[in-house]
């Protein structure tokens, strides 16, 4: 999978640590294929939720490019979470 990040000092972790990941793969593999892909995406790719919510068919390239140089693979194009003030949230990925 992936290192596990070291985190703030004096903050605790909001990660879910890898038997939790596992469980809840295995957990969304049980469910509606609908409710399956919308915990599995956000877990390997970092996603959060509102971005996840503002998804559309048109932002998921299932193929890439394969044939390219250098590749392009698969691939989802996400909405960066923003307040109503036009400030991203504290840790989206535009946050600074």
């Amino acid at each position: 999978m992936c290192e596990v990040p070291a985190g703030r000092a004096g903050r605790q972790s909001k990660s879910l640590t890898l038997v939790q990941a596992e469980a809840l793969l295995r957990a969304a593999e049980q469910g509606p294929q609908r409710m399956g892909a919308y915990i599995i995406v956000p877990l390997l790719t970092s996603a959060h939720t509102e971005e996840m919510r503002a998804l559309r068919w048109h932002d998921v390239d299932l193929t890439g490019q394969p044939d390219t140089s250098p590749l392009i693979p698969p691939n989802m194009a996400l909405v960066r979470s923003v307040r109503a003030g036009g400030t991203p949230r504290p840790g989206s990925h535009g946050a600074h």
